[in-house]
């Protein structure tokens, strides 16, 4: 199929939110597996410090505030004007 063609499908967005170390990552994994719910996973961006098991770009990416902060403006220039 060409590109021209190819039409975006979007189903809902599923949002798994709770504190930290309540099993949030474990949670997605699992759902993940199931291949019967064609689910695809997002990686979030965040200012915190890398643990020592996390990795750049699979867990989160890992931003300075101020990449965070410039990000952010890039996705709402022109939003509120």
């Amino acid at each position: 199929m060409s590109n021209s063609t190819k039409q975006a499908f979007f189903g809902p967005l599923i949002i798994i939110s709770g504190p930290s170390g309540s099993g949030k990552s474990t949670l997605v994994k699992e759902l993940l597996k199931d291949k019967s719910m064609t689910l695809e996973g997002a990686i979030s961006a965040t200012t915190r410090k890398k643990r020592s098991f996390e990795v750049e770009g699979v867990d989160y990416f890992f931003w300075s505030k101020e990449m965070f902060q410039e990000e952010v403006a890039k996705s709402c220039k022109g939003l509120f004007s």
